[in-house]
């Protein structure tokens, strides 16, 4: 029965309500004058409140808040302005009987007995007082205690079930000033960067802009919030309190559409120009890089894994393409990109925009350069034959003929690295190419509709 799968949870609100005094002061989303959220990239969010006091007294006073997240972390919290803090308690969520329950007290209510057989009874009775394992109740001028685990059920009228958020109470120990300023961590809250790049018709610009999207999963909705967002991996104790160096950034407000970045000791901060709504459950997409445009060049990759074994068969494949470009890092600007997701799109004369792929990007320093693999090359086709294959004492020889076939209308220009499992010794090779530690590698064109043929051995040596 509802009554009964809710038990725990109301014998545990009613245990700390009734042992809590009542407070000097109840302050709700009406009475705060300020809220900022610093929200990072791992579902974590800092909360920082300010509300204004009016206490009567000089002595210490204990403040209760009623709007604040679902997913508080109690560890975390920090506030000034009632004195050095005595007591924090942190009031769980209940699913809102036990408030319908108490504010029935002194009012009649209905108890219903289900026998195992027979039919149901049920009689009115007025509800005296709320205790933690029973309610007591008077019926026909005699006082009766009604177990919650006995056989009586409690009915309460109307169907709906008004919810009960988290109630944060404070107790300091000093006269209390004229305000209160409140942080604390919450999990369910987090942002992640996505961002469109279009290759300009040229083939050798890029255009890139990034968006933020912020997502809130606290249980609570978050109305006209000023918003900061921090890029960087913030480490986190496991169920402890993480150290903050968001705490002494300034919430700076901006007109611009997109934020302006602030380097904030090993981070970067994003804090929004707009006051933002994020409803429970919700997702909003919001301007984090203004439009900007870079030269970006593209190559085609593939790569042969070369191992000192007999091979049976050809071996077929396509290269991938990879586009690559350097983030501006000078004195009229420096672009670094948060850890997030990178679409790009070719804008065509023939059919308009199409994806033509994407990654996961890494969180990348302004200066350094950016590459990102697109997909394979439908129109470049590679074959690896094995044309030798000889064990040479501890030692093996072995030849690779590797044909790249082009059936696109454009000439491609493709590098053809050989990655080598142990150390080797290049015996020939039909191509000039290069090596790099493990790789060897040949930069190798091939004309539209034609194809370049690679021939090559090696000695692979024991290690």
């Amino acid at each position: 029965m509802f009554f009964r799968k809710h038990l725990g949870l109301i014998g545990l609100a009613i245990i700390s309500q009734a042992a809590a005094a009542a407070p000097d002061l109840v302050l709700d989303a009406d009475a705060r004058s300020s809220r900022t959220l610093t929200i990072y990239q791992q579902d974590l969010a800092l909360f920082t409140e300010t509300y204004p006091l009016n206490l009567n007294g000089a002595g210490p006073a204990e403040v209760r808040l009623d709007d604040i997240s679902n997913r508080l972390l109690p560890d975390s919290i920090f506030a000034t302005g009632i004195g050095d803090l005595r007591r924090i308690e942190l009031s769980a969520p209940t699913p809102g009987f036990t408030q319908r329950l108490r504010s029935l007290q002194g009012e009649q209510i209905e108890l219903v007995f289900q026998p195992a057989s027979g039919k149901a009874r049920s009689r009115e009775v007025t509800l005296i007082y709320v205790e933690p394992a029973g309610i007591q109740v008077t019926d026909g001028g005699a006082t009766e205690f009604i177990p919650f685990d006995g056989p009586w059920q409690i009915r309460l009228p109307g169907s709906e079930l008004p919810a009960e958020g988290p109630q944060l109470s404070l107790r300091g120990s000093g006269a209390p000033g004229d305000q209160l300023n409140l942080s604390y961590l919450s999990n369910g809250l987090s942002w992640q960067a996505g961002y469109q790049l279009e290759m300009l018709p040229d083939g050798k610009r890029v255009r890139l802009e990034g968006r933020a999207s912020l997502s809130n999963n606290t249980s609570t909705d978050l109305d006209n919030a000023r918003v900061r967002l921090l890029a960087g991996s913030v480490n986190q104790p496991n169920g402890g309190r993480t150290p903050m160096y968001a705490l002494a950034a300034s919430a700076e407000m901006r007109s611009d559409a997109a934020p302006k970045r602030e380097a904030l000791e090993d981070y970067q901060l994003y804090p929004l120009p707009e006051p933002v709504t994020l409803k429970q459950g919700g997702t909003v997409s919001v301007p984090l890089l203004a439009p900007l445009e870079m030269d970006v060049t593209s190559r085609y990759l593939f790569t042969q894994q070369v191992y000192g074994g007999a091979q049976q068969e050809a071996q077929i494949g396509h290269p991938r393409r990879d586009i690559s470009f350097t983030l501006p890092n000078d004195e009229a600007r420096d672009v670094p990109l948060p850890a997030g997701s990178a679409r790009v799109y070719q804008d065509t004369e023939a059919h308009g925009l199409i994806f033509v792929g994407g990654q996961q990007l890494r969180a990348t320093a302004a200066g350094e350069e950016v590459r990102l693999t697109l997909g394979e090359a439908f129109d470049l086709t590679v074959e690896q034959t094995q044309t030798r294959f000889e064990r040479q004492g501890v030692n093996t020889v072995v030849g690779y003929r590797i044909s790249i076939r082009n059936s696109g209308d454009e000439d491609r220009s493709v590098e053809y690295r050989a990655v080598f499992s142990q150390p080797r010794i290049l015996l020939e090779s039909s191509e000039a190419g290069e090596e790099q530690g493990a790789i060897h590698y040949w930069q190798l064109d091939i004309p539209a509709g034609g194809e370049k043929v690679l021939e090559y051995s090696a000695r692979l040596l024991r290690n």
